[in-house]
């Protein structure tokens, strides 16, 4: 059946586009053992049964339609690949009982009503084949996140879990029969009738890829039923047909176990419902066992005791049969027909198979048209060197390039190619610039002259401006003693000379200038209003004013004086300097002079002839100086126009023109103030439109200089090369001293594409499992995959044809092209084959006229032997590759046959006696000879077959020659053993039906498990017959005898037992109490008493007591620690109709309260994500847990910041850098040789779920995290070392990461196998010589703890004697240089550990855990130590053996500059498309410090200049004071809005600098990158505004 998630199409077809709304995407996050089978086979020939009932015969898995860019770097889903598989072909295809809706799903968890996939069971390619892999479907759980908090879920790396914390969940875990849980589902209103009969029908059964189905792994279910508050929610373990049958092949048992500890973990309360099938297959105990249990853990052993025997094959003659063997249906086996520009032969793009002696493929070409490639830059950054690489190219630069580009790009390489054009241009340049630099000065000199000349003019019109602004303010005053003018023009009617200004000469001639310069008229009314003319500062005028006023005081109290009396008083007050005087002289003594009858008398006395009382005098004073304070001088001088005492006129006369006299003076200032600001800013704007005008001038004199030069640069600059470089823009990048110089270009090249046949290879992968029984039993039929995912590409031309291909091992190709009259011959990697191509690096070169066009080849992998025969000329060219399949070298001169045969015969075909150097030459008389390259002779015997064959084969285990050839009773398939060669007739074989035309022979796994395979293109299937030879030779096999339980006699066999053991064997596969226990759920959580529901129609069974003594049984066999985890388990047993009404309709079902937050987060750091791998001699970081050939292409040559900005952790990136990021973080790893039990190991110490079996499982580099209370621990389980899968460069890798990173290693191995340590360790010296800890203090800090198994208490004290002693060797050769002192410190210790289930294996971990608890600090924070993590994998990646510290403060200096201008425009480090406030990297701390919401820009930096002036704008109206602009005198609210903005922009300043400086203070400030941007934010800030 073609599955909903099938993997896009590889040959481009976009046909038909993939609905989205099947598609859940997935990131892959776990593992769990590599050697799992897959469950989508056959039934299984041979002795071994299969259990998965009704599995179709045919499957249609054919359909391609699916968009390439859909699923370019996820796995596979476990129905997701392109195959189907019917071993013996004999099954028949279940008929549908009615046809599918179209409007159902593929999915039906899309169907099913508040359904959330949250773990699915996926496919992927290991080292030993296919393996099922538990990964988390990140779409569906965004999406129930989401649901629970809307917006919660912003990507893969960024969920906000303190957000879901605010919400409570009440989780229950369900598994069991699939009926019972439709039924559950039914009963909770999540499906319909329709959807529940859907869900029944087995994955995989029907041919139409329209079948809906659900995947096996655990649900997320939302309850639909009216509930209490919190949210209630169902974690449905959703089996596999096979999942619940205690004979399940090893892989579904597996998975039953890892998804039952998962489901165990997250949920407390945990019900299991189980059918009446399945309720009545259960076996209890009877009263004799349970009496007896003791006694059996005691004395049984035979369930640990397996028999094997060294048999012998039957001897008999020789002889090969055929039997059915695989077939696989799959859409890729498809001819594509070619479009009507192809004229290539049609046949051509037929899927073909390739040949291969231990390796199958299919090859599938496909047409590729002609077309023009456009590769686009939009400010792309680009090395220099790629830029001078690019530059030799045809190129079209834009004739909208500014200079600063062009500069750019002289610099690099430009004028070396155009020296003459460039030297032009740079001339030309030149005399512009020099004569616009002369046109300039002259300009504004003459404007200085003119607004000199012009100067006096404008002082008075300015100061008779200013005497009207004052005759506005004195109406009283009259114009000609103000104005310095010859003549007024003056209304009749005005007295004043206030009225009929306007017509005046210097109002137009101001107006006019007004107009030119409209912010004349502030500074005008600003000066006007600083003047102050309104309150008249002069002395002089100041005393007359209260003198006056005193004098009008006294003569209106004293209204009866007489002439002479009021004159002598007026005057001598008036001619008294000081008004403070005036008391004195009215009541004091009188002058010397004055005496009259010797008596000295006061002045008022001699005047008025009666004293006046001193009382009386002063107040009057005092009255008349507040009222001339008080009243406004303006009202005071109008006033005076209404005295008519002639004796005053001469004081009120002196008066006014003292007032004139200040005025005048103070309006001369003024005016020479305004006429110099004036004339200053007439000078500067006139001078600064100069400028623009001369600036303008000039860009168009350069503008069309530039054009000129860069078309004549075009016109010169088309090469032999066809790819055009055009080139919009070039900016050159800003870095540190040591940066290699970069730019960002904005432009694209364009490469003519011509025709070409694309071929994808894709190879045939056999799982775990099918490798692993076919070791055991040679009959054993396989299923091969074809996973359209993995396929590898190539590209030929179409005049290029393929004459030979042949897979080899480790994922390599023989190639052999023919070109026109040349032979070219290719050895590489799959992967880089199209690159060699293209770069035409291939192994050796042919010409065809030495061996003719139709020559033959034969290769033999063994032997290396590559045989190109001419088939005219009768001559051999024998070729060898050296042992790394390198470099192709001649065996001396051709061989020439010719005197071996008859004038005109020619060859037809050739192979190699696999393994040795015979060569088998059948020719144009269909006579067979073998050739040996030895002897340079025939062999004498020789067969001559009946016609000249289709083909012929030798078989990959050197025993026979197979010939095919075509009859007309059909094909006829010959074997011809080699030992007996020529004097037999040969073994006819009697084959089923099969498409023989392009067959060929391989074996699978082992070498004498020989298949013919051959493909029916019609029906999109690929064949095979299993092909079983024997020799004369006698054959031994070691196997084991019997069955698995074959001693245990009489004992009764379960069947559907596993429903309730499937707990005891989680229970014996992961810890049940670790020494370290996860503390994601805090105290705030609400957790109940753990329990299990049996749901089944027989609720009498004995169930407690079976699980009752499930448990002692497992304490007593195993002696793992318990605590009262299992004895606290509450269980019980009801009908369906009682657990609805208990569990599904009861809201107040005693079950655990979970933050919704923790929950999640305690549920998927139980999930381990593969973090990297080594593969040809690399470290291969993953993104998210995926291998992606893509991003492998993209990060090719890539520097180490570029890698890191590109590494993710999936889920644990929101963990590390959010939700804990605060926690310190530990390290604990896992090393050793392969099958000692490392992940058990892991498990048990830190609570991990990491995969573990007798086979080796765990590839590269797995991670998981335990959240303590007060530390992450973080858990990496690597693979074992010395394996025969890694090169001695790839484990030295894989130590140099670990012993960098972790905190305490541990290194399991075993004692028996591992005497000589020095070969052991020798991966941990080669690591010690690469990165230097002294240059990385953060790093190389850890303990080893050398940890070695098996080990009885009489032998701890002699073992661990011995292993120090070799430890003290390695040291004492090499001394400082040792790998204890440089990767841990001269810290390390060793453990004897005991037997496993022993009293004593267990006990130990504790000690472990004391160890971690020691161990020294050196990732302060979850955030910090996914930074050195990443960079340190970066490093790894792209060889750079620097100090790290100095790369972690490149990148940190790298982001913070990155993220600086919008910091400090924002106060946000990203405003799009949320705002994120300024925080610690490490700690995600926010900075909380005092600042502003204002929006400031920086000039010349990104804005466009309209939102400068409208963020300007906005920050004068968020200031208070805005709107008193026309109430305040403008230069005092000019000089407060300054303080305002001043005192906002100090405020970002402040919390801009504590932000960097909380990021960068761990970093020592003297380093480049770090000075770096500290230079930068002062460059920033003085653009700040």
């Amino acid at each position: 059946m073609r599955s909903p998630f099938a993997p896009p199409n590889i040959f481009g077809d976009n046909s038909q586009s993939l609905d989205p709304d099947t598609v859940d995407d997935q990131t892959h996050i776990a593992n769990t053992d590599t050697d799992m089978q897959d469950l989508d086979a056959g039934p299984h020939t041979g002795n071994r049964l299969n259990t998965r009932a009704g599995k179709s015969a045919v499957t249609s898995d054919v359909s391609d339609e699916d968009s390439d860019d859909d699923y370019k770097s996820l796995p596979p889903s476990r129905d997701e690949l392109d195959d189907a598989s019917v071993p013996g072909g004999s099954a028949t295809p279940l008929a549908r009982s009615s046809p599918q809706p179209p409007a159902v799903p593929k999915d039906l968890s899309k169907v099913v009503k508040g359904m959330y996939r949250f773990l699915d069971l996926i496919n992927e390619e290991g080292n030993g084949g296919l393996v099922d892999k538990i990964i988390i479907a990140q779409d569906s759980l965004r999406e129930f996140i989401n649901t629970l908090s809307p917006g919660a879920y912003g990507s893969l790396t960024k969920v906000d879990f303190k957000a879901l914390d605010r919400l409570m969940i009440k989780p229950t875990g369900v598994y069991g029969s699939k009926e019972e849980l439709v039924r559950f589902l039914r009963s909770i209103g999540s499906v319909d009738e329709t959807i529940a009969r859907r869900l029944l029908f087995p994955i995989g059964d029907y041919s139409s890829t329209s079948t809906p189905g659900l995947r096996s792994g655990l649900y997320i279910v939302r309850s639909l039923l009216p509930m209490a508050a919190d949210e209630q929610v169902y974690v449905l373990f959703w089996p596999e047909e096979t999942t619940w049958d205690d004979s399940a092949i090893p892989a579904v048992s597996r998975n039953r176990v890892t998804f039952m500890r998962y489901l165990t973990k997250i949920c407390d309360q945990v019900v299991s419902l189980i059918s009446a099938e399945h309720s009545e297959a259960l076996v209890w105990h009877d009263g004799e066992d349970e009496d007896d249990v003791s006694m059996d853990i005691e004395n049984d052993e035979s369930d640990r005791l397996y028999t094997f025997e060294v048999a012998k094959t039957n001897e008999q003659e020789e002889s090969v049969t055929a039997r059915e063997g695989f077939s696989v249906a799959s859409q890729i086996i498809t001819r594509r027909q070619p479009v009507n520009e192809c004229n290539a032969d049609p046949a051509v793009f037929t899927p073909t198979l390739l040949r291969g002696e231990k390796i199958q493929g299919i090859i599938t070409p496909v047409f590729i048209p002609s077309e023009t490639i456009k590769e686009f830059f939009w400010n792309t950054e680009i090395t220099s060197y790629m830029m001078e690489e690019y530059l030799k190219e045809s190129l079209l630069l834009s004739e909208g390039l500014d200079d600063s580009s062009l500069s750019n790009l002289l610099k690099l390489s430009l004028e070396r190619r155009f020296p003459r054009e460039s030297a032009t241009w740079k001339a030309e340049k030149d005399s512009i610039a020099r004569k616009s630099k002369g046109d300039l000065q002259t300009m504004e000199a003459t404007i200085t002259e003119r607004l000199k000349t012009q100067f006096g003019q404008l002082t008075a019109d300015l100061r008779e401006a200013v005497v009207d602004k004052v005759l506005k303010i004195f109406p009283s005053l009259q114009r000609q003693r103000l104005s310095k003018l010859a003549t007024i023009e003056q209304d009749p009617a005005s007295s004043d000379g206030a009225a009929g200004q306007d017509r005046l000469p210097h109002i137009e001639r101001l107006s006019h200038l007004w107009g030119l310069y409209p912010d004349l008229d502030n500074l005008f009314s600003g000066v006007i209003r600083e003047a102050n003319f309104a309150a008249i500062n002069g002395r002089d005028f100041r005393a007359s004013k209260e003198k006056l006023i005193i004098v009008q005081r006294l003569l209106l109290t004293h209204k009866d004086l007489g002439s002479s009396q009021r004159r002598a008083l007026i005057d001598t007050i008036m001619m008294e300097g000081s008004v403070s005087n005036i008391s004195q002289l009215l009541t004091g003594p009188a002058k010397e002079s004055e005496r009259k009858g010797g008596f000295l008398r006061p002045l008022w006395a001699l005047v008025v002839g009666s004293d006046m009382p001193k009382v009386d005098c002063d107040n009057i004073i005092k009255e008349a100086k507040e009222l001339a304070l008080k009243t406004p001088d303006p009202k005071f001088l109008s006033s005076l126009k209404g005295i008519n005492d002639d004796d005053l006129k001469t004081a009120v006369f002196n008066a006014e023109d003292e007032a004139y006299n200040v005025l005048s003076t103070a309006i001369d200032q003024q005016a020479k103030k305004l006429a110099n600001k004036v004339r200053t800013i007439q000078e500067e704007d006139c001078k600064r439109q100069v400028r623009l005008e001369v600036a303008n001038d000039e860009a168009k004199a350069q503008s069309v200089a530039r054009v000129a030069f860069i078309r004549n640069v075009n016109s010169h600059a088309r090469t032999e090369s066809k790819t055009y470089f055009y080139i919009d823009h070039l900016e050159l990048v800003k870095r540190g001293y040591s940066t290699p110089v970069s730019y960002q270009l904005t432009g694209r090249r364009e490469s003519p594409q011509t025709p070409e046949i694309e071929c994808q290879i894709y190879i045939l992968n056999l799982s775990t499992d099918d490798a692993h029984s076919l070791q055991l039993d040679s009959s054993f039929v396989p299923t091969p995959r074809i996973d359209k995912r993995l396929g590898r590409s190539f590209r030929i031309p179409v005049q290029t044809s393929i004459k030979y291909a042949q897979l080899l091992e480790h994922e390599r190709i023989l190639l052999v092209l023919v070109e026109g009259d040349t032979m070219k011959i290719y050895l590489s990697s799959l992967t880089a084959l199209d690159v060699a191509i293209k770069g035409k690096k291939f192994v050796k070169l042919v010409h065809l006229d030495r061996t003719g066009p139709d020559f033959v080849v034969a290769f033999d992998e063994s032997t290396r032997l590559l045989a190109i025969c001419a088939p005219i000329k009768l001559q051999l060219h024998i070729f060898v590759f050296d042992e790394s399949f390198r470099s192709l070298q001649s065996q001396g001169s051709a061989v020439h046959l010719v005197n071996w045969y008859n004038p005109g015969t020619t060859v037809v075909h050739a192979c190699f006696v696999s393994g040795s150097e015979e060569i088998l030459i059948v020719d144009s008389s269909a006579h067979a000879r073998i050739f040996s390259l030895i002897t340079m002779q025939f062999r004498p015997a020789s067969v001559q077959l009946q016609q000249i064959p289709d083909a012929v084969y030798s078989s990959p285990d050197a025993s026979c020659l197979l010939v095919l050839q075509s009859e007309d009773a059909g094909p006829r398939l010959i074997a011809y053993h080699w030992s007996t060669f020529g004097s037999t007739e040969g073994t006819a074989i009697a084959a089923p039906d099969f498409p023989v035309d392009g067959a060929v022979l391989t074996s699978m796994v082992n070498r004498n498990i020989v298949h013919l395979i051959g493909l029916d293109v019609p029906s999109h299937r690929c064949q095979s017959i299993a092909l079983d030879i024997t020799r004369k030779v006698t054959e031994f096999m070691f196997k084991e005898k019997g069955g698995r339980n074959s001693s245990a006699e009489g004992s009764r066999q379960t069947v559907h037992n596993c429903l309730i053991d499937c707990h005891g064997d989680v229970w014996r596969r992961f810890p049940v109490l670790a020494a370290v226990g996860r503390r994601a759920i805090t105290s705030s959580s609400e957790r109940r008493r753990k329990a299990l529901m049996f749901v089944t129609q027989d609720r009498l069974r004995p169930f407690e007591s079976y699980f009752s003594d499930m448990i002692s049984t497992f304490e007593k066999t195993t002696r793992k620690p318990t605590g009262q985890e299992l004895s606290a388990i509450q269980v019980s047993a009801v009908d369906f109709g009682e657990f609805e009404s208990r569990v599904v309709s009861n809201t107040n079902w005693d079950i655990s309260r979970f933050r919704a937050g923790e929950w999640l987060v305690d549920m998927l750091c139980l999930i381990p994500i593969h973090i990297a791998v080594c593969k040809d001699n690399r470290f291969v970081p993953l993104k998210d847990g995926v291998s992606s050939a893509a991003l492998e292409r993209s990060l090719l040559g890539a520097e180490v910041n570029r890698i890191v900005d590109s590494l993710s952790f999936g889920w644990y990136e929101s963990i590390f850098q959010s939700y804990l990021a605060r926690k310190p973080v530990k390290v604990v790893s896992s090393m050793g040789e392969q099958s000692v039990g490392k992940s058990f190991a892991l498990n048990h110490l830190v609570d991990t779920s990491f995969a573990g079996s007798a086979m080796r499982t765990t590839e590269g580099v797995w991670m998981s995290v335990t959240p303590t209370d007060d530390t992450l621990i973080v858990a990496l389980d690597f693979e074992g070392v010395h394996s025969l899968e890694r090169s001695a460069q790839e484990d030295t890798l894989l130590v140099l990461f670990n012993t960098a990173i972790s905190n305490l290693v541990l290194f399991r191995n075993n004692f028996a196998l591992s005497r000589d340590i020095t070969d052991l360790f020798q991966s941990f010296q080669a690591s010690s010589t690469v990165l230097d800890p002294a240059a990385n203090p953060s790093l190389f800090q850890s303990t080893l703890i050398i940890i070695i198994k098996d080990v009885v208490d009489s032998d701890k004290a002699e073992v661990t004697r011995e292993f120090s002693l070799k430890f003290q060797r390695i040291v004492h050769e090499e001394q400082d240089s040792n790998f204890i002192s440089r990767l841990h410190a001269g810290k390390l210790n060793i453990i004897p550990w005991p037997v496993i289930e022993s009293k004593e294996f267990y006990r130990l971990f504790p000690t472990l855990k004391k160890r971690l608890d020691q161990q020294k600090l050196t990732h302060h924070a979850a955030g910090e130590f996914l930074h050195t993590l990443k960079t340190l994998m970066a490093k790894l990646k792209a060889n750079d053996w620097g100090a790290l510290s100095q790369t972690m403060a490149a990148h940190r200096a790298k982001s913070l500059l990155a993220l600086l201008p919008v910091a400090l425009e924002t106060g946000f480090s990203e405003v799009e498309p949320e705002s994120e406030p300024l925080k610690n990297m490490d700690t995600d701390t926010v900075i909380d410090i005092p600042d502003t919401s204002a929006l400031f820009f920086i000039t010349g930096v990104g804005l466009h200049p309209d939102l400068h002036e409208r963020r300007l704008a906005a920050l004068r109206r968020s200031w208070d004071q805005h709107p008193s602009r026309q109430l305040v005198p403008d230069a005092e609210w000019s000089a407060d809005l300054v303080l305002y903005l001043h005192k906002l922009v100090d405020m970002r300043i402040e919390h801009v600098r504590e932000w960097l400086n909380s990021n960068l203070s761990r970093f020592q400030a003297s380093h480049a990158s770090i000075e770096e941007v500290r230079r930068t934010l002062r460059f920033l800030l003085n653009r700040l505004l």
